[in-house]
């Protein structure tokens, strides 16, 4: 779990996901534990909220990747950027052989 400094404005900060090998994949976001956003394939600059609205709360983010090619690696790059500092990380992960899905898991706390 990342934390991330907000700062004391009204300025979004926002999540990149990026799927990579020429998979595809889900991405569900919560808030708190409840789902606020699911999006297919990858996205970029999705807003989260704001500095101050995400201070003091959480943001998880599941992306399933749907193992669609020979290639058995997943990797997926989360990317969140607006706040005080921004925090860049990457989810790799193989897949068995009879595996369709893998779950690529981050957090972010904001204080």
């Amino acid at each position: 779990m990342a934390l991330i400094k907000t700062k004391k404005d009204n300025s979004p900060i926002t999540l990149s996901v990026t799927i990579k090998y020429g998979h595809y994949g889900t991405t569900t976001i919560n808030l708190n534990g409840n789902p606020i956003k699911t999006i297919g394939g990858n996205f970029k600059d999705f807003v989260l909220g704001t500095n101050n609205s995400l201070k003091h709360n959480t943001i998880s983010v599941v992306t399933s990747v749907l193992v669609t090619n020979a290639e058995l690696n997943t990797e997926v790059e989360f990317d969140v950027v607006g706040g005080e500092n921004s925090d860049k990380d990457t989810s790799n992960i193989k897949a068995d052989n009879n595996v369709n899905y893998v779950p690529h898991y981050n957090g972010y706390t904001f204080i």
